[in-house]
């Protein structure tokens, strides 16, 4: 894995520590974060798009309260050009319930929905 790719791994790390370290009862000490492989995902494909993914899409949980089931949903694309020297780009959106799948699509993707 990449510097900028650690890097942007461990800025995401410390954003839900300190979403966990928010929550009263996250005053303990709390475990390490960690992504288990059997919480990620790697997606090969999406629906109403032929042909293959044009860079790595993978889709996890992050624990960031074990006792009371808190939990960070999160997206990883690689970038579709050099992931070793292209820039990281760490987009944290949404809310209790909220999709980010818009603001992903829209916002920062090229993606335009044409009324037909």
């Amino acid at each position: 894995m990449s510097l900028r790719l650690r890097l942007a791994f461990r800025l995401l790390c410390c954003y839900c520590l300190l979403l966990a370290a928010a929550h009263p009862s996250s005053r303990r000490l709390l475990p390490l974060l960690v992504v288990s492989a059997a919480e990620r995902t790697n997606v090969a494909s999406l629906p109403g798009l032929d042909g293959a993914l044009p860079s790595r899409f993978e889709t996890g949980y992050v624990t960031v309260d074990e006792e009371n089931g808190g939990e960070l949903f999160y997206y990883f694309i690689e970038s579709e050009g050099d992931p070793g020297a292209d820039p990281v780009l760490l987009w944290i959106n949404g809310g209790n319930r909220c999709s980010v799948l818009s603001a992903l699509f829209f916002e920062i993707g090229e993606n335009l929905n044409h009324r037909r």
